[in-house]
């Protein structure tokens, strides 16, 4: 979420706005044609996002160093995969699945880093846990993704009790897509003590061939390409 969040205010920003806090309320400030046009745009994405940005405007979300570094790795390696998926040719609802997997997986790790479990990670992992691990939390996130875009699409964003269970339900997909990034971690930084030791370039031919085994079965696989 703090990804995205940093994402909308610099884009706003880029376009002469600024996102202020009034009385505890979200508001945007700049010339009305341009607000008018970045609200049609991100109209239901700033809802959802409330919370982030408010926390970056008190700097409650601060980004420190590790995290400006996880940040500036993740726009990297989306540039770096965008390149490679022009080339790819795999099925457009395979590489819809992977974007939003990515997405999840990326701003988990700038939010959380590795996290306090880690060691146990890279424990589980080296003891041959790791495909178990892998696929149980790309299950995991499957589900909470479908129930998500199952919320999201009633389109009730005058509700706020609605854009916090979607808000809530973001998290938790988020979680799970982190988790299988951090088993990808695991694997190519076995020894790895923290963020400082770490090699993020991970491999994610296990996650495409996963999916394209399990498509059908989860229910991603659009009608008219299954």
């Amino acid at each position: 979420m703090v990804r995205k969040a940093l994402e909308v205010i610099r884009e706003a920003e880029a376009r002469g706005l600024r996102f202020v806090e009034q009385d505890g309320r979200l508001g945007l400030e700049g010339p009305e044609e341009v607000r008018a046009a970045f609200r049609q745009e991100y109209g239901e994405v700033i809802p959802v996002l409330k919370g982030a940005i408010l926390a970056l405007l008190r700097d409650e979300a601060r980004l420190d160093e590790a995290m400006e570094a996880r940040l500036e790795f993740a726009l990297a390696y989306e540039a770096k995969l965008e390149t490679e998926a022009e080339e790819d040719g795999a099925p457009a609802w395979l590489a819809y699945t992977m974007w939003c997997l990515l997405a999840d997986a990326l701003n988990g790790f700038v939010l959380r880093g590795l996290g306090d479990d880690w060691p146990k990670v890279q424990a589980a992992v080296a003891s041959g846990k790791g495909r178990e691990l892998r696929e149980r939390a790309l299950e995991r996130w499957v589900e909470a993704y479908k129930a998500m875009e199952a919320h999201r699409f009633r389109m009730r964003w005058e509700d706020e009790a609605w854009r916090e269970e979607l808000r809530r339900m973001g998290q938790e997909a988020e979680l799970w897509a982190w988790r299988a990034w951090l088993v990808e971690l695991a694997k190519k930084n076995p020894e790895a003590e923290g963020q400082d030791e770490l090699d993020p370039w991970v491999d994610l031919r296990p996650w495409v061939a996963w999916f394209a085994r399990n498509g059908k079965r989860l229910g991603l696989v659009w009608k008219e390409a299954a």
